[in-house]
């Protein structure tokens, strides 16, 4: 289709420009919407300069074509972040459902001594089964707020 076809020309242009050019440098492959070049490390510079420049004004569409050249130390330098992003969130997540977990913990726990703390709260003025009426009734209220 039309990407083929527009990766296929910037390859031609990018490879007469670093000849043009006179650099070290050489086209080694294409994997789908990217060129892999290979060159001196003094020659990086100019070389994402060609291949931005080749890259973006191979066609001339109504949306731009917008290239982004990264030598292999920045590759990899976005790689590590990118795995270090993963392991964060992934982290992130762990924590989360272990708080999870433990605020359930901790409410279970409440909840199953609230008619106690209501006793205690009351003096014992109140029997036990009107403790737990009571207890029923905070747990009406406290559970629209827990649930938020």
């Amino acid at each position: 289709g039309t990407a083929a076809d527009i990766i296929k020309l910037a390859m031609i242009r990018v490879d007469r420009a670093l000849k043009q050019q006179k650099l070290a440098a050489r086209l080694l492959l294409q994997v789908h919407d990217e060129l892999i070049v290979e060159c001196p490390a003094a020659e990086a510079g100019a070389v994402k300069k060609i291949l931005e420049r080749e890259m973006e004004q191979v066609a001339a569409l109504k949306v731009p074509l917008l290239a982004e050249a990264k030598s292999a130390a920045e590759r990899a330098r976005a790689q590590a972040l990118q795995s270090a992003h993963q392991e964060a969130a992934q982290a992130t997540r762990a924590m989360r459902a272990r708080v999870r977990d433990e605020e359930t913990a901790a409410a279970a726990a409440v909840d199953a001594k609230l008619p106690e703390l209501v006793t205690a709260l009351t003096g014992g003025l109140l029997g036990s089964d009107a403790a737990e009426r009571n207890a029923a009734q905070i747990r009406q209220w406290v559970a629209p707020a827990h649930e938020g």
